[in-house]
C-alpha cells in the first residue's frame, strides 16, 4: 500500500542537524511554498531543470498540491530556523516493490 510523505514521517519536521529540519511539502505554508519558488526560479537552479523557463506562481502552487497528494513522489523543504533554504525529493517510490 502506498504512503504519503506525512505517513512516512511520524513528526512534521525532523531535526537533521542543529538548526536544520525537513518538512513535507504538504505541511508547508504559502510563504514557505513561495520561498521554494524563489529558489526554483533562481538562474543557477533553472539551468539544471527539465524546463529552464521561470515557473509561474500558479504553476508552482499547482505542482505543490500535486506533490502533496502524490503517493509516489515525496518533496521536502529544508528549513533553517523555519526559513526555506532548499528542497529535495524522493521520486517514483514503489512501496510495494520497496524501491
Amino acid at each position: 500500500m502506498s504512503k504519503t510523505a506525512a505517513e512516512c514521517m511520524p513528526d512534521a519536521s525532523i531535526l537533521i542537524e542543529k538548526g536544520f529540519a525537513i518538512k513535507p511539502i504538504s505541511q508547508m505554508d504559502l510563504t514557505q511554498k513561495m520561498a521554494l519558488l524563489e529558489i526554483r526560479n533562481a538562474t543557477n537552479i533553472r539551468r539544471n531543470m527539465y524546463d529552464s523557463l521561470p515557473i509561474a506562481d500558479k504553476d508552482h502552487l499547482a505542482w505543490c498540491e500535486a506533490m502533496a497528494a502524490s503517493r509516489r513522489d515525496h518533496i521536502f523543504g529544508v528549513t533553517a530556523d523555519n526559513v526555506i533554504v532548499g528542497q529535495f525529493g524522493l521520486r517514483s517510490i514503489s512501496w510495494n516493490d520497496r524501491r
